[in-house]
């Protein structure tokens, strides 16, 4: 076993993993009958370690009932006030401390930005103001320079090959398409809601895959499968800021059978935006799975920008 697959384990099964970490180990898991026979080993080798130490325990409890009548009271006292000083250790060390979840979940945080600091009320002291003809010098010249520096800085390749992060998503953006969603439909039936809002996205529709995502039951529009299609289609359309807020909700809840294509697609939204650190963390956790599909396209990407 890997010293980091051990590692993994031993967090899986303390329950000490972020969700993130938990969705990687359990679709390797799913993935590798191996992974998935020592994670099984593992616990069971837990369980046994328990009932050891709770023999252990039970016949030092007995052994220790056997030596009480013989203890004088002082020694007694001795070892109650030893006992309250590891419980109020053990109290003050669980009270004083977060759980180790919570701060993982705190530094992975990376979707919002504070932008609500208040200036210092020094910084608002002794500033002299302007005369009318200072004002006039001055406030032109900011505008000046900002706004040509920032085109400028939009414009600038982030790849080695000299492509830009709109040319990269351009390269490597596909609706992602497999035989589940071909319906081999025939003859002149009927299509339900559904049937048309695949038929649709097959066929390359993407503008009517939009439009027809507004007629399915409210069963279907939260089926985390079919936002991944509406999601891929709002890509295709442009519409990147509502795809990515899909896709970050899909991957949170974890429950589509899409979960790694979702993370490709959401790194790929994060590139087209120019977010590529947060587009580097999707990627990453995109080779992780190790799969043929992406195998060759994420590690040419990364070695990228």
């Amino acid at each position: 076993m890997k010293e980091i697959d051990q590692e993994w384990i031993e967090a899986y099964l303390a329950g000490e993993l972020t969700d993130e970490q938990r969705a990687i180990l359990e679709s390797r898991m799913a993935e590798d009958a191996v992974l998935r026979q020592e994670v099984e080993d593992y616990k069971l080798s837990i369980q046994a370690l328990r009932l050891k130490r709770r023999e252990e325990l039970k016949e030092r409890f007995k052994n220790r009932d056997q030596v009480n009548a013989k203890v004088f009271p002082w020694k007694l006292i001795v070892l109650a006030i030893l006992l309250i000083c590891v419980l109020f250790w053990v109290w003050n060390n669980q009270n004083g401390s977060p759980p180790i979840l919570h701060e993982v979940e705190q530094l992975s945080d990376s979707t919002s930005i504070r932008e609500d600091l208040n200036v210092p009320a020094d910084t608002l002291k002794n500033i002299p103001n302007p005369t009318e003809n200072e004002a006039k010098k001055i406030i032109p010249a900011p505008v000046k320079k900002l706004k040509p520096s920032a085109n400028k800085l939009k414009q600038q390749p982030i790849a080695a090959n000299g492509y830009t992060h709109e040319e990269l998503f351009a390269m490597n953006f596909k609706p992602y398409k497999d035989e589940t969603m071909n319906l081999n439909l025939r003859g002149n039936e009927p299509l339900s809601a559904y049937d048309q809002f695949i038929k649709f996205y097959w066929d390359g529709k993407y503008q009517e895959v939009i439009l027809s995502f507004n007629q399915l039951n409210t069963a279907l529009q939260n089926n985390d499968n079919v936002l991944f299609i509406k999601s891929n289609a709002l890509m295709y359309n442009g519409e990147i800021d509502q795809a990515k807020q899909l896709l970050e909700s899909i991957i949170r809840r974890n429950r589509t059978r899409y979960s790694i294509e979702a993370r490709w697609n959401l790194g790929l939204c994060y590139l087209r935006t120019n977010d590529l650190t947060k587009a580097k963390e999707q990627f990453r956790v995109v080779k992780s799975f190790d799969q043929t599909r992406y195998k060759m396209s994420v590690e040419k990407l990364l070695r990228q920008f």
